[in-house]
């Protein structure tokens, strides 16, 4: 989207249920395919993050929450220019998000889920094996908890599939237990 300012068709902010959140152990098979290049590389994404089990606990023990899911408009299907642009935007919106539930919740208290690696850090300590700096502000990877972004999103009552020349991009905020 060269020249042109990058914006969001739709931004939605829905509760959702825990029962709404729906996980396939299969999804971790893509994670290890490394498509996106962080696997192995950071504590927020497999098998830094833990393994099936771990995740799955994690997620379950947690109380319900709320889903952000933002559609940008792209100029085609091969623009991924736009794409990183409308991530960059939506991490901004989770952030702010974020930062405004902590207003009244503990961040500690949150489980925070995004597209991608946790971008909190410039360089992570995965490699050096020395813990994460941050692990209560750190963002997770949806993907790295084997969630089913599709199902999820429809039991939110939303749309993940926009059209074409969009991408979507979701983010899940839930209370951890106390």
């Amino acid at each position: 989207m060269k020249g042109k300012e990058q914006k969001e068709k739709h931004m939605f902010i829905r509760e959702i249920e825990q029962e709404a959140i729906v996980t396939e152990p299969s999804l971790r098979n893509l994670c290890k395919s490394n498509q996106c290049g962080n696997y192995n590389t950071n504590w927020m994404c497999p098998p830094g993050i833990g393994t099936y089990e771990e995740v799955i606990n994690r997620l379950r023990s947690c109380k319900d929450g709320i889903i952000l899911l933002m559609v940008y408009q792209l100029e085609d299907s091969f623009d991924l220019e736009g794409m990183n642009k409308a991530f960059s935007l939506f991490r901004g919106k989770l952030d702010e998000l974020i930062e405004d539930i902590t207003l009244h919740i503990p961040r500690e208290e949150l489980l925070c889920l995004g597209g991608g690696r946790c971008k909190i850090c410039d360089t992570c300590t995965f490699a050096s094996g020395e813990p994460c700096r941050y692990p209560h502000e750190a963002i997770a990877s949806v993907s790295g908890y084997c969630i089913d972004v599709n199902s999820t999103v429809t039991n939110a009552g939303l749309n993940y599939n926009n059209g074409p020349n969009t991408v979507t991009n979701i983010g899940l905020i839930l209370k951890r237990p106390v």
